[in-house]
């Protein structure tokens, strides 16, 4: 997706032939890879087959559970397998009426969760041996959490591994999109189920096993599970479906009620620790609203580093931390004897921005001494941050810094190859005319910055690990609740992220 940045307004502008189609209200791709193209057209035409009529639906019909029986089938060399993956072979029953399968599943004698597994035991998923199916399995049985179905949980790993371990350039062929119907006909059952709330039960944590008996097992869980699979899809070009339709309706509430309820006590334990009202937050702008919750704290859960320190007096509605007064903040030290420091302030003359503007020319000052206002608009890194940390004027007189704390941000920003710096702290004029000039045009000095530096003490604290927790730490951090930083982040082309090297 390409979007420009509208210097004047701020606003975003899409590009209207790679926009994603679900923003300009239509169908359509989501993406300008060749290959995903290429398996989106010939998804599309295989999708829309006529020719159902040779499809046994009864083979995808409910089934018995046994909570602890694989939903995977056992290698079968007696298959005509191709070369590679074993998932990849030529079947009698394709499976693209994914929606019709859906209908006919949805049967009133059976609870939902007998509907899905009767769906994973007609699909027929084998165990993959192939080193690179393997490989992919075993990584996302790493990464992804735990379901009170073991055996579903098993199914859906192998389904993708098998899905991702193809070259891009391969994913045209009948067998795989055999699993990509699988994976989306779960979207059409509760697409159904919503649709028709007159024709059977609605969807619940119990099933019947072979013996007649009732069962439950956590179906919000489950869920989980066939949305990241429906994601996964929509990278891949075989989305059936606008994700973004899945929303908080598809699942009732009484069936996620208790797992939000759960997220929001375990959130306040020390084991997680994570503030109530940066979740809540989050929720507002997921997909899927506050049922993300759970998945969201689960995650966060996994990595201690992410706890919120000394929030246990914030709700849901209220943030001690960023409620509190930023103006009276003692400005951030960077150095091992704050005490000296102090004594060696810097000193950026606001007059010089005055002149500066006066003259037609920007604020951000060099980084070199003597500084000065950079007339001549060089490159330079605008610096993106919360007051509250410390790195705002604070209790200081306008201009005036801590050294150690502009030294450590020049530091960075000459490693990024600039010799300038655009900081709001020192870069905003006291002159009443110019200083409302500046703060009304303040969006496009982050628009026309080489780089955005993101600085939060927070994410600073965090280590570096390649393994998704940056990205869940960035939107659990006071910088992502803010509405100017929420505008920075919109304007700029790149932006780098302060965090803690490893060992240090």
């Amino acid at each position: 997706m390409v979007q420009e940045i509208d210097p004047e307004t701020g606003l975003l502008v899409l590009d209207k032939e790679t926009v994603p189609a679900f923003l300009l209200g239509g169908e359509g791709e989501d993406s300008n890879d060749p290959n995903i193209q290429k398996t989106s057209e010939a998804w599309a035409v295989y999708r829309n087959s006529d020719d159902r009529e040779t499809y046994d639906y009864d083979t995808y019909a409910p089934i018995p559970i046994d909570p602890n029986e694989a939903l995977v089938v056992a290698s079968n060399e007696s298959h005509n397998l191709r070369e590679g993956c074993r998932n990849m072979l030529d079947r009698k029953i394709l499976f693209p009426a994914v929606v019709d399968v859906a209908e006919k599943c949805r049967d009133s004698r059976w609870p939902v969760l007998n509907c899905i597994a009767g769906i994973c035991k007609g699909t027929a998923v084998y165990i993959c041996d192939y080193p690179g199916c393997a490989a992919k399995r075993e990584r996302l049985n790493r990464l992804l959490p735990e379901c009170d179905w073991p055996p579903f949980r098993d199914w859906f790993i192998q389904l993708i591994a098998c899905q991702q371990n193809l070259d891009p350039s391969e994913r045209t062929t009948d067998p795989f999109f055999h699993l990509a119907a699988a994976a989306n006909s779960f979207y059409w059952l509760f697409d159904v189920i919503k649709r028709t709330p007159d024709k059977g039960s609605p969807p619940s944590v119990i099933y019947r096993t072979k013996k007649g008996t009732i069962g439950s097992i956590d179906l919000f869980a489950v869920c989980d599970f066939i949305h990241w699979g429906l994601l996964i899809q929509e990278y891949m070009g075989t989305e059936f479906v606008i994700i973004e339709s899945w929303g908080k309706d598809m699942i009732p509430q009484q069936v996620a009620a208790k797992p939000i309820a759960d997220a929001l006590r375990q959130a306040k334990e020390q084991e997680y620790a994570i503030c109530p009202n940066r979740l809540w937050n989050l929720s507002y702008i997921s997909e899927r609203g506050e049922h993300d919750l759970p998945m969201i704290l689960q995650l966060a859960g996994q990595h201690p580093q992410l706890k919120h320190a000394e929030h246990e007096s914030c709700t849901a509605s209220l943030c001690a931390y960023t409620s509190l007064d930023a103006t009276r903040v003692k400005q951030l030290h960077r150095c091992d004897n704050p005490i000296e420091c102090q004594k060696e302030k810097l000193e950026f003359d606001p007059e010089y921005l005055r002149v500066s503007m006066t003259n037609g020319g920007g604020t951000s000052w060099s980084i070199t001494k003597p500084f000065g206002v950079s007339f001549a608009r060089e490159p330079y890194v605008a610096i993106s941050h919360v007051w509250s940390d410390g790195t705002g004027i604070g209790l200081e007189r306008p201009g005036l810094v801590n050294r150690c704390l502009f030294e450590y941000l020049a530091g960075i920003v000459r490693s990024l190859g600039c010799q300038a710096i655009w900081w709001d702290t020192i870069s905003i004029p006291t002159d009443p005319k110019f200083r409302k000039q500046a703060i009304n045009n303040m969006h496009t000095n982050y628009a026309s910055a080489e780089y955005v530096l993101l600085h939060d003490s927070y994410l600073s604290n965090v280590e570096w690990a390649d393994d998704g927790s940056p990205c869940l730490a960035v939107v659990l951090s006071p910088w992502f609740t803010r509405g100017w930083t929420a505008l920075e982040a919109a304007m700029a082309r790149r932006i780098k992220v302060i965090f803690k090297t490893p060992g240090i």
